[in-house]
């Protein structure tokens, strides 16, 4: 991300990630491992002025929202779903993975 990361990002739920999690750790963690793709796929500058909502739930899903702070676009929402235990950090990192993949090929 070449400005520094995204412009804004909230996270919402994040007791269902972790009990020690917080907003600014998760958003933090969630900006780290899609600005590493990105780069690593030479697309920094695609994340610059986009505003992110994560969302946490209880029953195992975790969803990313994606907007353009300046609102040309929306980009459709991207979730991973967790059936078989709770969510934990490599689902965020999945998360992240998925938005910056769409993110590259858009």
């Amino acid at each position: 991300m070449s400005n520094g990361g995204l412009a804004n990002c909230s996270a919402e739920g994040v007791q269902y990630l972790s009990s020690e999690a917080t907003e600014a750790s998760v958003c933090a963690a969630f900006e780290r491992r899609v600005s590493e793709a990105l780069q690593q796929g030479d697309a920094s500058a695609k994340a610059d002025n986009l505003s992110v909502t994560l969302r946490f739930q209880k029953r195992g899903t975790m969803e990313a929202s994606i907007v353009a702070t300046n609102g040309d676009k929306a980009y459709p929402p991207i979730a991973i779903d967790v059936v078989d235990r709770s969510l934990a950090m490599r689902d965020l990192d999945r998360l992240a993975d998925a938005v910056a993949k769409m993110l590259m090929d858009t």
